[in-house]
């Protein structure tokens, strides 16, 4: 084998390079002007819903069991525990400066998103009719936690917020369980099922899981088809860190903070968080117990191995060939 030329060991050390740094390049943090989007799931009944829940805390209390009990506090307190914990964020949102989405169930059962498109701008009302109900109270009182208004809601900030020109924190706010993203806290509607059954569900772990809500696979695909540069994502609902991991992360998620157990309704002090939010809300959450921060794992070393073979392989080849004028065949032999 002869000796390589320089433009052989150039294009050998140009591969390596190249496949050194493809590691890097998709684990650079995106670019351009902040923007914040908030996404409330807290629980905010309807008048049927207020009906649906009076029931049902009927049930629980006359059942006589310990367990009913706790549920039926846990599920008064909750109905209006969560909306006073959402109304304070949203009313020290507005009072913050910086680019603003923001979508509730108060919001969308108004029809409306709100929208701060310049960072000293007003904060203003854009139409959005959510998907129509399903005449189910646990379903159509959660409208933020239905895959196909997410969806849209994403393509909402989408055309209010070039993407290739902006970054975004998302921060989403929601009850959570062991198989679900995003769900109601009641998943019961009284008018589909009985006392009876209620209390057999409590009493039975196979039955606590909801068919209601967003999944952990749902979600994430859902964000991994806004077209998002998404530079921080904050799941705010419980066990959000059981469902997903740093390897689930799609790549427009850069970092992301996930709770592995309970978290309060409010856990957020936001007018300690800059306009850059993306700056700021990673080292504000990296000091609560209740957040774990995830980072998409980088490519290692092997990813680079298919391109360090080619290289070789390429090189080997080169090395073969033979020089012009020079014959591949021994004279001995001839």
């Amino acid at each position: 084998m002869r000796a390589p030329t320089w433009r052989e060991l150039v294009l050998l050390v140009a591969t390596f390079a190249a496949a050194a740094g493809i590691g890097r390049f998709q684990d650079t943090a995106p670019t351009g002007e902040p923007v914040l989007v908030y996404l409330a799931n807290e629980t905010r009944p309807s008048a049927q819903g207020w009906r649906n829940l009076e029931v049902v805390l009927g049930w629980l209390r006359a059942a006589n069991d310990e367990r009913a009990t706790e549920v039926a506090e846990s599920l008064a307190a909750d109905s209006t525990a969560f909306a006073a914990a959402v109304d304070g964020e949203v009313a020290a949102l507005e009072q913050r400066p910086g680019r603003l989405f923001l979508a509730t169930n108060a919001s969308l059962a108004q029809n409306h998103v709100l929208v701060r498109a310049k960072p000293d701008g007003p904060l203003l009302r854009v139409g959005f009719a959510p998907s129509a109900g399903v005449q189910d109270p646990t379903v159509d009182d959660w409208p933020v936690g239905r895959p196909a208004n997410l969806a849209r809601l994403f393509g909402e900030v989408a055309a209010a917020f070039d993407p290739a020109r902006h970054r975004f924190t998302v921060v989403v706010v929601s009850h959570g369980s062991s198989d679900h993203l995003l769900t109601p806290r009641l998943t019961v509607f009284h008018e589909q099922s009985s006392a009876q059954d209620l209390l057999q569900r409590l009493h039975d772990e196979a039955a606590e899981v909801s068919p209601k809500g967003v999944t952990g696979p749902e979600f994430l695909a859902l964000v991994a088809e806004s077209g998002l540069a998404i530079e921080f994502l904050v799941l705010g609902s419980c066990w959000s860190g059981a469902l997903v991991a740093a390897h689930d992360l799609p790549r427009a998620v850069h970092r992301a903070a996930v709770a592995p157990g309970e978290v309060p309704y409010s856990s957020l002090d936001w007018s300690a968080v800059g306009e850059d939010v993306g700056a700021h809300l990673p080292r504000i959450l990296a000091q609560r117990p209740e957040f774990r921060t995830l980072r998409r794992p980088r490519p290692s070393w092997l990813s680079a191995m298919p391109l360090g073979v080619l290289a070789i392989v390429c090189f080997a080849c080169l090395s073969a060939r033979p020089r012009a004028g020079i014959s591949v065949v021994d004279p001995r032999c001839a």
